[in-house]
């Protein structure tokens, strides 16, 4: 693999696919892997995000080769499709956390019987 490109993630996300990507620099291209990678890209992110924050509808890719040198150049494009912007998508559970909820104090209830009745 001669270059490796990201675009549209965070520097710590980016250094998470970096650790993940199962090819690394001047290691000799194995186009199965990269696929299996992509594959957990588009449907299991936490295997290699984590609990990290991603956003992202789909993940485009390019693979250029070039012949002469023996190389290949990966780009990943992390991008979010305008249809996707608005959708709610679930969340899991293990990425919710108990010290992000707010607290609100029960209010007092009112009496109604006290209160005037219209006339």
């Amino acid at each position: 693999m001669a270059s490796f490109v990201l675009t549209g993630l965070s520097v710590t996300a980016e250094r998470k696919v970096l650790e993940t990507f199962p090819v690394q620099p001047n290691q000799l291209f194995d186009k199965s892997k990269f696929e299996t990678y992509l594959s957990r890209l588009q449907n299991k992110p936490a295997q290699i995000f984590g609990d990290l924050p991603v956003h992202y509808d789909n993940v485009g890719h390019w693979l250029r080769t070039n012949p002469a040198k023996g190389t290949v150049d990966v780009l990943l494009d992390f991008n979010n499709s305008p249809e996707g912007r608005n959708i709610l998508r679930p969340i899991s559970a293990r990425s919710l956390r108990l010290e992000s909820l707010l607290y609100l104090p029960r209010t007092p209830r009112h009496n109604h019987s006290s209160m005037p009745r219209p006339t």
